[in-house]
């Protein structure tokens, strides 16, 4: 099959959304299938150099730095141009990972080509806006949902990575069909590597062989609900000497919290790595001994499942997809969103090393349910199901999508 990839972000943006789409593309074309990737043009010296191998089936449009977060750009492509691209590249399915810029062009060209669309939900949108516009968030909101929905209905398959996401779409009251495809980890990667590797880690970070290391990978970003993290880890420290935490990622919080940690005496005791690149953070999920997750704006929580495959216990603040991802506590421990709870977690892990290995071993058997070899098995048989039915007649759509 020939596929195109529909995202507002690619790299040499990190996020999940950019990791979810390399994973799938990779997968797809040790398959034998070719890949293309339809999104922006970043400013070079952004990041690592790209791959020119990987590059040449990547269409870029020129972009701009969005408003509220400069790193991340918004595409501005022209519609004639991406149908034309479509059509040279003789795809078979659109798939689109954003209702927005990019998923409207690729919804376009699919009803002008006759060719089918998928779209993943990976985002809360709803939530999303509601951090970043918290004052317009009431207003802006049932505007969004609304229009979500429309998107929705307009593709001719919705993917969404857990139960709990595909039930938030079946409230919104989507009527295209969802299936629950979680988003792939390629698990082997994560898996334990030799000690050497951990102590090595380990003394880059500056970290002792008597430390209890408490991770966090992600975005450092106040969706993410980190000065949580960073209280509830302040409590910690003040009763377990033995114990470190990890920020490893970038973004528009990280001086505010650079600033808590020297306010708060933490810099001896807290890392701040800024960003890694994808294909050496599995070295720090190995080094570390717990994972901790505080965000509750999550569909899936890539980044735990992550963890979960390299053999680490999580503690994650209480949310539908987190209960379903931690395998209804199995794998980690699920608390309320308050910095003694998550403290009061995090110590029985630090403390147990009994049941802190107990839950690794549950948390790197849960993963393997979301391994990318089975999860690009699932899509390329959606892919296949949706190309038989591109032919029938599609049913109309409520509201206009623009």
């Amino acid at each position: 099959m020939r596929i195109g990839m529909f995202s507002d972000s690619y790299t040499p943006y990190i996020s999940g959304v950019v990791r979810s789409i390399q994973t799938l593309r990779r997968g797809m074309e040790q398959a034998g299938h070719e890949v293309y990737v339809f999104g922006p043009r970043y400013p070079t010296g952004l990041g690592a150099d790209p791959d020119p191998a990987e590059e040449a089936r990547v269409v870029r449009f020129p972009s701009v730095a969005a408003p509220l977060y400069p790193a991340f750009r918004i595409p501005l492509p022209r519609r004639a141009q991406v149908r034309e691209a479509v059509a040279r590249l003789h795809l078979d399915v659109l798939h689109t990972h954003t209702p927005f810029v990019m998923g409207r062009m690729a919804l376009q060209a699919a009803r002008s080509l006759g060719l089918p669309l998928c779209f993943t939900f990976h985002t809360r949108y709803d939530v999303y806006l509601r951090h970043y516009a918290p004052g317009a968030g009431a207003v802006l909101v049932p505007a969004l949902n609304a229009y979500v929905r429309r998107f929705c209905d307009a593709c001719d398959l919705v993917i969404a990575p857990t139960r709990a996401i595909a039930r938030k779409i079946e409230e919104l009251g989507v009527r295209s069909p969802v299936e629950v495809v979680p988003t792939g980890v390629p698990v082997d990667r994560f898996a334990a590597g030799d000690p050497a590797e951990r102590r090595r880690t380990r003394l880059q970070l500056g970290l002792g062989p008597e430390d209890v290391v408490l991770l966090y990978t992600g975005r450092l970003s106040r969706e993410k609900n980190l000065p949580l993290l960073l209280e509830a880890f302040r409590r910690l420290a003040a009763a377990v000497p033995s114990v470190r935490l990890v920020l490893v990622g970038d973004g528009p919080l990280r001086e505010t919290l650079q600033r808590s940690v020297a306010d708060w005496g933490l810099s001896g005791r807290v890392r701040l790595t800024g960003a890694v690149a994808p294909d050496r953070i599995a070295a720090f999920y190995r080094a570390a001994d717990l994972y901790v997750f505080p965000s509750v704006t999550e569909t899936q929580g890539l980044v735990v499942v992550e963890a979960m495959a390299a053999g680490l216990p999580v503690v994650a603040v209480a949310s539908e997809v987190s209960e379903e991802v931690l395998a209804d506590g199995r794998a980690g421990l699920v608390v309320a969103p308050s910095a003694d709870e998550l403290a009061r977690a995090c110590r029985r892990l630090v403390e147990d090393d009994a049941l802190r290995r107990e839950m690794g071993r549950a948390a790197q058997q849960a993963a393997r349910g979301y391994d990318s070899d089975q999860v690009l098995k699932r899509i390329l048989g959606l892919y296949e199901a949706l190309r038989v039915r591109s032919a029938r007649p599609r049913p109309a759509v409520r509201g206009h999508v623009p």
